[in-house]
């Protein structure tokens, strides 16, 4: 996205659900707009609260694919006594249901190990384990190479604690914003895998349209076997009654000639 859409400090500060895709101009759509907008998140009306934290952030956007994609931005989950107005893991179990994939960001300097996300997490990864992709964000604020490491062990050991969570081949991406100033003196310092992120994407894209077209071709097999059953049955029940009819009709025509 070329726009600046999102706040990037840290994650306790969004509260709710926000929609980001591409649209002619800048606009925001909230409420029951967004329903008509995304029919498939209709069932998230039924989860008290979450209609009234449900918006869309629409923004022209350059790139070629970027009509294929919708990003949905979740409110960061912290321990204790903060009140969600709704079911805040139900509503996002429900929305990782729907995606393709789910990226979880781990921030270095908030509050990225608490328990419940990390519970969240867990429930995420036992259900849709496939489409889990796991980031240390603001890679660039996170000291130099070893403190870097240090954390990211760090989270990996804290997941690996659970077992939902531990798995071989375990891998997370460090990321940042490119769109920084001092850029050239951040990469020296900290090698930035969004591209990689891109890639992740663009895989996704690929693999949905490939099973997107999958289900057309049989939905269209199955309406012409359909098509074909239906005019079949037409011309046997048609060639039945013409039968019936013919035979009513030499009947009576033998009756009058009869009498």
């Amino acid at each position: 996205m070329d726009d600046k859409i999102q706040k990037t400090s840290v994650a306790i500060e969004t509260q709710g659900f926000t929609i980001v895709t591409n649209g002619k101009s800048r606009e925001k759509l909230i409420g029951k707009s967004v329903l008509h907008l995304y029919p498939y998140l209709k069932q998230l009306e039924s989860i008290d609260g979450v209609l009234a934290n449900l918006n869309v952030e629409l923004t022209p956007v350059k790139s070629r694919q970027s009509h294929l994609i919708n990003f949905i931005d979740t409110p960061g989950l912290v321990d204790g006594e903060l009140h969600y107005p709704f079911e805040i893991e139900k509503a996002i179990i429900h929305l990782g249901n729907i995606s393709d994939l789910i990226f979880v960001f781990f921030d270095p300097i908030g509050q990225a190990l608490c328990k419940r996300t990390l519970n969240l997490v867990e429930k995420l990864n036992n259900l849709y384990n496939e489409r889990m992709r796991f980031f240390l964000t603001k890679a660039d604020e996170a000291g130099d190479e070893p403190d870097r490491q240090k954390i990211m062990m760090q989270i990996v050991q804290e997941l690996c604690k659970r077992k939902g969570l531990n798995r071989s081949g375990f891998d997370m991406m460090a990321i940042y914003l490119p769109n920084i100033t001092g850029l050239k003196q951040r990469e020296q310092m900290c090698s930035n895998q969004i591209d990689d992120v891109c890639q992740e994407i663009n895989k996704a894209i690929v693999l949905h349209l490939q099973k997107t077209f999958n289900t057309m071709e049989r939905d269209i097999n199955q309406l012409d076997e359909l098509a074909d059953n239906k005019l079949k049955t037409f011309n046997t029940d048609l060639n039945s009654n013409l039968i019936k009819f013919l035979n009513l009709f030499a009947t009576s025509s033998g009756y009058f000639l009869k009498s």
